[in-house]
Protein backbone atom coordinates (compact mmCIF):
# COMPACT_ATOMS: atom_id res chain seq x y z
CA UNK A 1 0.00 0.00 0.00
CA UNK A 2 1.31 4.01 -1.03
CA UNK A 3 2.04 5.88 1.71
CA UNK A 4 0.42 9.41 1.96
CA UNK A 5 2.37 12.36 2.99
CA UNK A 6 1.97 14.28 6.20
CA UNK A 7 0.92 17.45 4.68
CA UNK A 8 -1.55 15.49 1.94
CA UNK A 9 -3.68 13.52 4.93
CA UNK A 10 -3.87 16.62 6.98
CA UNK A 11 -6.84 18.62 5.89
CA UNK A 12 -8.54 15.96 5.05
CA UNK A 13 -8.31 14.28 8.73
CA UNK A 14 -8.96 17.98 10.16
CA UNK A 15 -11.80 19.12 7.93
CA UNK A 16 -13.49 15.29 7.62
CA UNK A 17 -14.57 15.08 3.72
CA UNK A 18 -13.17 11.76 4.35
CA UNK A 19 -12.21 9.36 6.62
CA UNK A 20 -8.51 8.19 6.61
CA UNK A 21 -9.74 4.69 5.82
CA UNK A 22 -11.32 5.59 2.72
CA UNK A 23 -8.49 8.11 1.69
CA UNK A 24 -6.21 5.22 2.12
CA UNK A 25 -8.39 2.50 0.10
CA UNK A 26 -8.58 5.63 -3.10
CA UNK A 27 -4.85 6.25 -2.74
CA UNK A 28 -4.24 2.54 -3.36
CA UNK A 29 -6.23 2.06 -5.92
CA UNK A 30 -6.04 5.31 -8.08
CA UNK A 31 -3.58 7.41 -6.62
CA UNK A 32 -3.67 10.38 -9.42
CA UNK A 33 -7.74 10.08 -8.71
CA UNK A 34 -6.95 10.28 -5.15
CA UNK A 35 -4.55 13.15 -5.17
CA UNK A 36 -7.09 14.96 -7.36
CA UNK A 37 -9.72 14.50 -5.27
CA UNK A 38 -7.75 16.01 -2.57
CA UNK A 39 -6.58 18.85 -4.30
CA UNK A 40 -10.44 19.45 -5.29
CA UNK A 41 -11.89 19.29 -1.58
CA UNK A 42 -8.94 21.70 -0.19
CA UNK A 43 -9.68 24.38 -2.96
CA UNK A 44 -13.66 23.88 -1.81
CA UNK A 45 -12.71 24.50 1.83
CA UNK A 46 -10.50 27.07 0.99
CA UNK A 47 -13.37 28.66 -1.48
CA UNK A 48 -15.94 28.28 1.05
CA UNK A 49 -13.67 29.73 3.89
CA UNK A 50 -12.81 33.14 1.79
CA UNK A 51 -16.84 33.21 1.10
CA UNK A 52 -17.91 33.14 5.09
CA UNK A 53 -14.75 35.43 5.51
CA UNK A 54 -16.42 37.87 2.73
CA UNK A 55 -19.56 37.45 4.42
CA UNK A 56 -18.75 38.39 7.89
CA UNK A 57 -16.61 41.33 6.47
CA UNK A 58 -20.03 42.17 4.57
CA UNK A 59 -22.22 42.45 7.74
CA UNK A 60 -19.93 43.97 9.75
CA UNK A 61 -19.53 46.90 7.14
CA UNK A 62 -23.08 47.14 6.77
CA UNK A 63 -23.48 47.20 10.33
CA UNK A 64 -20.90 49.63 11.45
CA UNK A 65 -22.18 52.08 8.73
CA UNK A 66 -25.63 52.10 10.69
CA UNK A 67 -26.84 55.67 11.71
CA UNK A 68 -26.09 55.90 15.43
CA UNK A 69 -29.06 57.13 17.53
CA UNK A 70 -28.59 60.64 19.17
CA UNK A 71 -28.23 59.52 22.46
CA UNK A 72 -25.44 56.97 21.37
CA UNK A 73 -23.74 59.85 19.73
CA UNK A 74 -24.46 61.85 22.84
CA UNK A 75 -23.16 59.51 25.44
CA UNK A 76 -19.69 59.34 23.07
CA UNK A 77 -18.74 62.58 23.01
CA UNK A 78 -19.60 62.41 26.74
CA UNK A 79 -17.24 59.70 27.21
CA UNK A 80 -15.01 61.25 25.20
CA UNK A 81 -15.17 64.40 27.15
CA UNK A 82 -14.21 61.81 30.18
CA UNK A 83 -17.73 62.86 32.16
CA UNK A 84 -18.16 59.99 34.32
CA UNK A 85 -22.12 58.17 34.30
CA UNK A 86 -23.01 59.93 37.38
CA UNK A 87 -22.18 63.66 35.50
CA UNK A 88 -24.11 61.92 32.21
CA UNK A 89 -27.13 61.39 34.03
CA UNK A 90 -26.79 64.77 36.13
CA UNK A 91 -26.32 66.75 33.27
CA UNK A 92 -29.34 65.50 30.96
CA UNK A 93 -31.23 65.45 34.16
CA UNK A 94 -30.29 69.54 33.80
CA UNK A 95 -30.96 69.48 29.49
CA UNK A 96 -34.74 68.37 30.47
CA UNK A 97 -35.06 71.02 33.18
CA UNK A 98 -33.99 73.41 31.04
CA UNK A 99 -36.47 72.27 27.95
CA UNK A 100 -39.04 73.26 30.46
CA UNK A 101 -38.61 76.44 30.37
CA UNK A 102 -37.29 77.24 26.59
CA UNK A 103 -39.12 79.73 25.42
CA UNK A 104 -38.43 78.34 21.54
CA UNK A 105 -40.38 75.19 22.26
CA UNK A 106 -43.81 76.75 22.37
CA UNK A 107 -45.89 73.42 21.47
CA UNK A 108 -45.75 70.24 22.62
CA UNK A 109 -44.84 69.10 18.66
CA UNK A 110 -41.57 71.49 19.21
CA UNK A 111 -40.93 70.11 22.33
CA UNK A 112 -41.39 66.54 21.62
CA UNK A 113 -39.04 66.57 18.58
CA UNK A 114 -35.98 68.20 20.69
CA UNK A 115 -36.43 65.66 23.22
CA UNK A 116 -37.20 62.42 21.99
CA UNK A 117 -33.79 63.29 20.22
CA UNK A 118 -32.51 62.25 23.80
CA UNK A 119 -35.20 59.61 24.93
CA UNK A 120 -37.43 58.24 21.67
CA UNK A 121 -39.79 56.30 24.20
CA UNK A 122 -41.63 59.50 24.33
CA UNK A 123 -44.49 59.08 23.45
CA UNK A 124 -46.05 61.61 20.36
CA UNK A 125 -49.30 61.52 22.24
CA UNK A 126 -50.38 62.11 25.53
CA UNK A 127 -49.64 60.34 28.04
CA UNK A 128 -46.43 62.45 26.93
CA UNK A 129 -44.65 59.73 29.20
CA UNK A 130 -45.25 56.19 29.31
CA UNK A 131 -45.83 54.44 32.54
CA UNK A 132 -43.09 52.99 34.14
CA UNK A 133 -40.80 55.12 31.73
CA UNK A 134 -38.48 56.69 34.03
CA UNK A 135 -38.95 58.00 38.43
CA UNK A 136 -36.43 56.33 40.32
CA UNK A 137 -34.89 59.17 41.54
CA UNK A 138 -34.46 61.25 44.50
CA UNK A 139 -36.16 64.00 43.86
CA UNK A 140 -35.97 65.75 47.71
CA UNK A 141 -31.56 65.42 47.70
CA UNK A 142 -31.59 67.08 44.34
CA UNK A 143 -34.16 69.56 45.58
CA UNK A 144 -32.11 70.63 48.19
CA UNK A 145 -28.46 70.34 46.02
CA UNK A 146 -30.78 73.11 43.24
CA UNK A 147 -31.35 75.27 46.43
CA UNK A 148 -28.20 75.59 47.47
CA UNK A 149 -26.45 76.06 43.73
CA UNK A 150 -29.32 78.91 43.48
CA UNK A 151 -28.54 80.53 46.83
CA UNK A 152 -24.78 80.28 47.09
CA UNK A 153 -24.22 81.65 43.32
CA UNK A 154 -23.84 85.13 41.66
CA UNK A 155 -27.56 86.14 42.27
CA UNK A 156 -29.96 85.96 44.58
CA UNK A 157 -32.82 83.53 45.58
CA UNK A 158 -34.86 83.55 48.50
CA UNK A 159 -37.66 80.36 48.67
CA UNK A 160 -40.83 81.54 48.95
CA UNK A 161 -43.41 81.06 50.92
CA UNK A 162 -46.47 79.14 49.14
CA UNK A 163 -50.01 79.41 50.51
CA UNK A 164 -51.67 76.08 50.54
CA UNK A 165 -55.86 75.44 49.22
CA UNK A 166 -56.05 74.52 52.54
CA UNK A 167 -54.27 77.68 54.15
CA UNK A 168 -51.27 76.30 55.58
CA UNK A 169 -47.90 77.51 53.78
CA UNK A 170 -44.95 75.49 52.68
CA UNK A 171 -41.92 76.05 50.76
CA UNK A 172 -41.20 74.57 47.27
CA UNK A 173 -37.33 74.97 48.01
CA UNK A 174 -35.62 73.41 50.37
CA UNK A 175 -31.42 73.85 51.43
CA UNK A 176 -29.36 70.98 53.04
CA UNK A 177 -28.58 71.36 56.79
CA UNK A 178 -24.84 70.94 55.06
CA UNK A 179 -23.64 71.92 52.09
CA UNK A 180 -22.30 69.46 49.25
CA UNK A 181 -21.13 72.03 46.44
CA UNK A 182 -17.24 72.82 46.32
CA UNK A 183 -16.32 75.74 48.36
CA UNK A 184 -15.28 78.25 45.60
CA UNK A 185 -19.12 78.44 44.74
CA UNK A 186 -19.77 82.09 46.50
CA UNK A 187 -21.48 85.26 44.97
CA UNK A 188 -17.21 86.29 43.35
CA UNK A 189 -17.18 83.40 41.40
CA UNK A 190 -16.16 84.35 37.68
CA UNK A 191 -13.41 81.94 36.61
CA UNK A 192 -14.16 79.54 33.96
CA UNK A 193 -11.78 76.88 36.16
CA UNK A 194 -14.26 77.11 39.15
CA UNK A 195 -17.33 76.86 37.35
CA UNK A 196 -16.24 73.74 35.86
CA UNK A 197 -15.42 72.56 39.07
CA UNK A 198 -18.96 73.57 40.59
CA UNK A 199 -21.30 72.45 37.61
CA UNK A 200 -19.84 68.98 37.16
CA UNK A 201 -19.69 68.54 40.53
CA UNK A 202 -23.73 69.36 40.81
CA UNK A 203 -24.27 67.11 37.81
CA UNK A 204 -22.45 64.67 39.94
CA UNK A 205 -24.09 64.82 43.16
CA UNK A 206 -27.48 64.74 40.75
CA UNK A 207 -26.38 61.97 39.15
CA UNK A 208 -26.02 59.72 42.23
CA UNK A 209 -29.67 60.51 42.91
CA UNK A 210 -30.59 58.93 39.74
CA UNK A 211 -31.55 55.08 39.81
CA UNK A 212 -32.34 55.14 36.34
CA UNK A 213 -30.32 54.64 32.69
CA UNK A 214 -28.96 57.38 30.91
CA UNK A 215 -32.31 58.49 28.64
CA UNK A 216 -34.60 57.71 31.50
CA UNK A 217 -32.60 60.25 33.55
CA UNK A 218 -33.54 63.15 30.94
CA UNK A 219 -37.55 61.77 31.44
CA UNK A 220 -36.49 62.02 35.19
CA UNK A 221 -35.98 65.97 34.72
CA UNK A 222 -39.74 66.26 32.98
CA UNK A 223 -41.04 64.56 36.00
CA UNK A 224 -39.17 66.71 38.33
CA UNK A 225 -40.17 69.56 36.74
CA UNK A 226 -43.62 68.50 36.56
CA UNK A 227 -43.48 67.75 40.42
CA UNK A 228 -42.54 70.98 41.09
CA UNK A 229 -43.49 74.05 38.64
CA UNK A 230 -47.13 73.55 39.74
CA UNK A 231 -46.15 74.52 43.61
CA UNK A 232 -43.78 77.39 42.78
CA UNK A 233 -43.72 78.49 39.16
CA UNK A 234 -41.88 81.51 39.21
CA UNK A 235 -39.24 79.68 41.79
CA UNK A 236 -38.54 76.63 39.80
CA UNK A 237 -38.16 78.63 36.92
CA UNK A 238 -35.58 80.68 38.38
CA UNK A 239 -33.75 77.80 39.92
CA UNK A 240 -33.33 75.89 36.33
CA UNK A 241 -32.09 79.59 34.93
CA UNK A 242 -29.36 79.82 37.46
CA UNK A 243 -28.55 76.06 37.22
CA UNK A 244 -27.75 76.46 33.10
CA UNK A 245 -26.62 80.07 33.25
CA UNK A 246 -22.98 79.27 35.05
CA UNK A 247 -22.06 75.79 32.23
CA UNK A 248 -19.07 76.33 31.18
CA UNK A 249 -18.28 75.45 27.22
CA UNK A 250 -17.41 71.87 27.64
CA UNK A 251 -21.01 71.09 29.29
CA UNK A 252 -22.71 73.56 27.25
CA UNK A 253 -21.64 71.46 24.40
CA UNK A 254 -24.09 68.87 25.69
CA UNK A 255 -27.02 71.34 25.18
CA UNK A 256 -26.43 73.24 21.80
CA UNK A 257 -25.27 69.80 19.79
CA UNK A 258 -29.31 69.31 19.83
CA UNK A 259 -29.68 71.82 17.06
CA UNK A 260 -27.43 69.38 15.17
CA UNK A 261 -28.36 66.23 13.23
CA UNK A 262 -26.35 63.10 14.67
CA UNK A 263 -24.67 62.34 11.92
CA UNK A 264 -23.36 65.97 11.59
CA UNK A 265 -21.82 65.88 15.40
CA UNK A 266 -20.12 62.53 15.02
CA UNK A 267 -17.90 63.92 12.90
CA UNK A 268 -16.89 67.06 15.02
CA UNK A 269 -13.86 66.89 17.07
CA UNK A 270 -13.83 67.68 21.17
CA UNK A 271 -12.08 71.43 20.32
CA UNK A 272 -14.11 72.44 17.71
CA UNK A 273 -17.38 71.54 20.11
CA UNK A 274 -16.32 73.40 23.06
CA UNK A 275 -15.45 76.54 20.57
CA UNK A 276 -18.59 75.83 19.13
CA UNK A 277 -20.20 76.22 22.94
CA UNK A 278 -18.12 79.19 23.59
CA UNK A 279 -18.69 81.40 20.40
CA UNK A 280 -22.31 80.45 19.81
CA UNK A 281 -23.81 77.95 16.85
CA UNK A 282 -23.15 78.30 13.57
CA UNK A 283 -24.46 77.09 10.31
CA UNK A 284 -22.51 73.58 10.27
CA UNK A 285 -19.68 72.08 12.40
Amino acid sequence: MLETSHDVRRPLRIYGYFTTKSVDENWESNPDKAKARIDAMTRRWFDSKTIVRYACTTMNTIESTKPQSFLDVWKADADAFGLSTNVQKGLIFLIALGMRIDSSLQTPEELLGRARKLCDRLSLTPPYIPEGLGGDFCDGSIEALLTEFAERAPGSFTPRKIELPSGGTTVAWNRGEHDLLPACLHSQTHTLADWDEITTALCGLIGERIHDDLDEAFVDGFLFFESYFPLDRDGTAHIVEVALRFFPPQLRWFETCLQFESELISQGNPVHKVLESFLGPGDSM
